[in-house]
């Protein structure tokens, strides 16, 4: 039988109250502070959530135990790190993991028909969206090897615009509602480097290529305050469930930031993701508001691979050592570490 992974602080951290846990009966693996990899049978979690002792069999137990987990003979390690991630939204406006988890998915749809049956179904699903956004489609999966076309799009959702991206990105389809929205016609000027295919009329067919796809694109509308809380709870999700318990989130705009705050004064928040700004603005609002919530998490200016895998925080951030889900890194907003890292 196919063994599963699991994570210890994913079966955790989405809890802010810890009682005494023993988790038993599992092939548990770890890397030692001798940097030798050592084996157990099982372990005991106190009430602050901290390892407190590893066993082999429970008979090692010296105290009772509030809480058992059966591990079912499965494979457990401590949660991983992602060194270098985008949770919410990425810089510049583009979707991180949680929006995108948000969107419709349409990667590996065999036919033209197929995805238009998912449209439909996340059209209805979703009925409050003002644009549904996709991405994913890739004609040379269907039999005809033909684009998808505004028309195609218009037959399943006319009431409101929608956006839908290729698998590779270097294109996009709309529907009508959604090149009217961005105002285009057949006289619009397309950008170098981009394409908008049109029919034999001369009218666009609602497909973008390349830098074309910008023209449309830049006017989907800013997602809210509730829909970032939602994606931060989706990403949060979607992360826990392969056992990554925490990832460095660059380049972290201003809003996001403020989700994380949001998420952390809610306590509904047990997911390990330092922002890591990267601009003057963002570290300004960080200096600004760092300090007043459970779910600080900053290092001002350029980090991302490269400083989790040498070690090099910099000046400007220092990790904790309080144990619970929202631990915290601290900023130095002193002009000297500002300076180091603008």
């Amino acid at each position: 039988m196919r063994k599963t992974l699991i994570a210890l602080t994913a079966l955790l951290a989405s809890s802010t109250a810890f009682a005494d846990t023993l988790i038993y009966n599992v092939n548990g693996i770890q890397v030692g502070v001798d940097g030798k990899l050592q084996r157990f049978g099982g372990l005991v979690i106190d009430n602050q959530g901290k390892v407190e002792q590893l066993i082999q069999r429970t008979e090692e137990l010296t105290r009772p135990i509030e809480r058992e987990v059966d591990g079912g003979g499965r494979t457990l390690l401590p949660g991983l790190i992602d060194a270098h991630g985008h949770v919410v939204e990425s810089p510049g406006g583009s979707v991180g993991l949680g929006l995108l988890a948000m969107q419709l998915d349409i990667v590996g749809t065999a036919s033209l028909a197929e995805l238009q049956s998912k449209l439909k179904a996340h059209a209805e699903a979703n009925p409050g969206t003002a644009w549904i956004v996709g991405r994913g489609w890739n004609q040379e999966l269907w039999p005809t090897n033909g684009f998808p076309t505004a028309a195609d799009l218009d037959s399943v959702v006319a009431d409101r615009p929608v956006w839908l991206v290729r698998v590779d990105g270097h294109a996009a389809v709309g529907n009508s509602m959604a090149l009217k929205a961005a105002g285009i016609t057949s006289q619009t000027t397309v950008p170098e480097g981009g394409k908008i295919e049109k029919d034999a009329s001369g009218n666009p067919t609602g497909l973008f290529i390349d830098n074309a796809i910008t023209l449309v694109a830049d006017k989907i509308p800013k997602p809210t305050s509730e829909i970032l809380d939602r994606a931060l709870m989706a990403a949060q999700q979607q992360l826990l469930s392969f056992g990554i318990t925490t990832t460095s989130d660059m380049g972290t705009s201003v809003s996001t930031w403020e989700t994380y705050r949001r998420a952390g004064e809610g306590g509904g928040y047990g997911l390990g993701s330092p922002p890591m700004p990267t601009t003057s603005r963002q570290c300004a609002h960080w200096c600004r508001t760092g300090q007043r919530n459970g779910c600080t998490a900053i290092g001002c200016g350029w980090a991302g691979s490269r400083s989790m895998l040498t070690g090099h925080w910099g000046r400007a951030a220092r990790v904790s050592n309080n144990p619970t889900p929202t631990s915290r890194i601290h900023v130095d907003c002193s002009s000297s570490a500002m300076t180091s890292y603008r």
